[in-house]
């Protein structure tokens, strides 16, 4: 705290907000040979913006790549992952998914 323009001697300490990586190797999904009659998954961030665009990513996945349907999931913790039932709903049930686009 400053009076009379010099600092009392009171220490600030200064906090680092950056989360360390996670260890481990997780792999990656297989791929997806074809999208044809399959379930894709979107992630959205609730912002308006973002669900324009996503609704032309469901039209385009419909007309072009025969998707069957097309299973929108929120997140609505904007500075962290999907809370693991929503994530888990994903992974059960679609076979592709859009997600990180919002964030």
């Amino acid at each position: 705290m400053k009076r009379d323009g010099v600092m009392s001697g009171k220490i600030i300490k200064i906090l680092d907000p950056t989360a360390h990586p996670m260890v481990g190797d997780v792999g990656l999904a297989p791929r997806v040979v074809s999208l044809g009659n399959n379930t894709l998954g979107v992630v959205s961030n609730a912002w308006r913006s973002y669900d324009v665009m996503a609704n032309h990513f469901e039209e385009i996945a419909k007309d072009k790549y025969e998707i069957r349907e097309v299973m929108r999931t929120v997140n609505l913790d904007l500075s962290g992952p999907l809370i693991e039932d929503r994530l888990n709903a994903l992974v059960e049930k679609a076979d592709a998914a859009i997600v990180g686009m919002g964030h």
